[in-house]
C-alpha cells in the first residue's frame, strides 16, 4: 500500500510516535506526508505524545563576550559532559538573544525588540514574525512566549509604549498568534502605569506555569517599592498581580522558574567560601501569596546543595536539586550560559 493510499488518521498515529529526526527525513518520502508533517495539528499532536519526551541531551546556550556570538551545546543529562556543540544559523549566533522558551521552542529578539523570531534547535528552522501595525511605538518591552492548550496555539506576548499629544506615557498590549501568524492589540494600559517588569534583552526573564507566563516586576508608588508577580494567562488572555516575598537580591539576581513542579524564585546574591550560591522560594498553593516558603537541602549543613559538575561549565552556582539547574545563570570569565532555554531534545515541536 503506497503512503497516499493510507488514511489520515492512521498516518497520524503512525508519524506521531516517530522522533523528530525520523520526521524530518520522511519529510521528502511523499506530499501528502510532507504536508502532514508541517501541519499545526500534527506538531501540537506530536509535543504532547510523552513517549517523544525523551530526556536524552539536554541543550544549553552560551555567549560568547569575544566574539559576541551565540552557540548552542547539547549536554549529558546527569554528568553534564558535552555531547556536541550544534551548528545554529547565523542570524540567530550574531543578531538575537533568547528570551523565553516553550515545549522545545525558543523565542528571540534582537536590540530592536520590534523584531521577534522562533527558533527550532532540533530542526534548526525557525521563523521571523510579521511586523505588526503598532511597530513605530517607541518602545517595546517582550513579556513572554507560551502554548495556549484550548486553542492549540503558541502565542507571544508584548507591551509597546509612547507618548501622547500631552506627554501623557501608554502602555499597549499585543499578542502573536503562530496559527493565525498574525499580532492583535489586546488592549491598553492593561499593567497599571506604576508596575515595572524585571530583566532586559538577553535574559530568559519569563516562566510558564499553570497555563500562564510569569515576570518578575515590582512596583513604585510614592518613592516605595515592592516586588510582584506579573501573570498572563495564555488561554484567556488576561493579566493577573499577586505579591512575592521580600529577598535580599536586587531585582537583577532574580530569576523566575518552575522547581518540582512549583512556582519558584531563585535569588541569585550570596556567597559561601567565595562561590556564589541561590536561594530558593517556593509557592507551595499557587496563587495564594502567604504560602512562599524558602526550600532547603536536607542533606546540606549550609542549606545550599548541589555543585554543578562537568568538565566545560564552571561551578560558581549551587543549587539545592538537579532540575533547579535548568534556571540557574552561569557565569565564567569569557563567557556567560543563561538559564532555560534547557529543553528535552525529543520534546521539540516544529514549526
Amino acid at each position: 500500500m503506497t503512503a497516499g493510499c493510507l488514511p489520515e488518521e492512521l498516518m497520524m498515529d503512525i508519524l506521531t510516535r516517530l522522533p523528530v529526526k525520523s520526521l524530518v527525513r520522511f519529510e521528502c518520502i511523499h506530499k501528502s506526508w510532507n504536508s502532514l508533517i508541517k501541519s499545526f495539528d500534527f506538531v501540537i499532536t506530536h509535543s504532547q505524545n510523552p513517549k517523544n519526551r525523551t530526556h536524552g541531551s539536554i541543550f544549553v546556550a552560551y555567549y560568547d563576550h569575544d566574539s559576541g556570538n551565540m552557540f548552542f551545546r547539547s549536554l549529558a543529562p546527569n554528568s553534564f559532559d558535552v555531547r556536541a556543540d550544534l551548528v545554529i544559523p547565523s542570524i540567530i549566533k550574531q543578531q538575537y538573544m533568547i528570551r523565553s522558551s516553550c515545549n522545545g521552542l525558543l523565542c528571540l529578539c534582537n536590540y530592536d525588540p520590534c523584531r521577534i523570531l522562533l527558533y527550532n534547535p532540533c530542526l534548526n528552522q525557525y521563523k521571523i514574525l510579521p511586523t505588526s501595525n503598532l511597530y513605530h511605538m517607541t518602545l517595546s518591552e517582550l513579556f513572554g512566549f507560551g502554548y495556549d492548550s484550548t486553542n492549540n496555539d503558541y502565542k507571544v506576548v508584548r507591551e509597546l509604549l509612547s507618548w501622547d499629544w500631552e506627554q501623557v506615557p501608554r502602555r499597549i498590549t499585543e499578542v502573536y498568534s503562530l496559527r493565525r501568524n498574525s499580532w492583535r492589540k489586546l488592549g491598553s494600559n492593561i499593567i497599571p502605569d506604576d508596575i515595572r517588569l524585571c530583566g532586559g534583552i538577553g535574559f530568559v526573564s519569563d516562566s510558564l506555569f499553570n497555563g500562564a507566563i510569569h515576570r518578575l516586576a515590582y512596583y513604585s508608588r510614592n518613592n516605595n517599592r515592592a516586588g510582584m508577580i506579573v501573570s498572563f494567562d495564555v488561554c484567556n488572555e488576561e493579566f493577573h498581580m499577586f505579591s512575592r516575598p521580600n529577598l535580599k537580591g536586587c531585582n537583577a539576581d532574580l530569576k523566575i522558574s518552575v522547581n518540582r513542579d512549583l512556582l519558584s524564585i531563585f535569588d541569585l546574591a550570596f556567597q559561601v567560601r567565595d562561590e556564589v550560591c541561590c536561594d530558593i522560594w517556593v509557592m507551595k498553593e499557587y496563587g495564594v501569596e502567604d504560602s512562599w516558603y524558602e526550600d532547603v537541602s536536607d542533606d546540606d549543613e549550609e542549606g545550599r546543595g548541589y555543585s554543578l559538575p562537568g568538565p566545560d561549565l564552571p561551578s560558581r552556582y549551587r543549587v539545592t536539586n538537579y532540575e533547579a539547574i535548568k534556571t540557574i545563570v552561569l557565569a565564567a570569565s569569557d563567557k556567560a550560559l543563561y538559564p532555560v532555554p534547557l529543553c528535552s531534545k525529543g520534546g521539540a515541536s516544529l514549526l
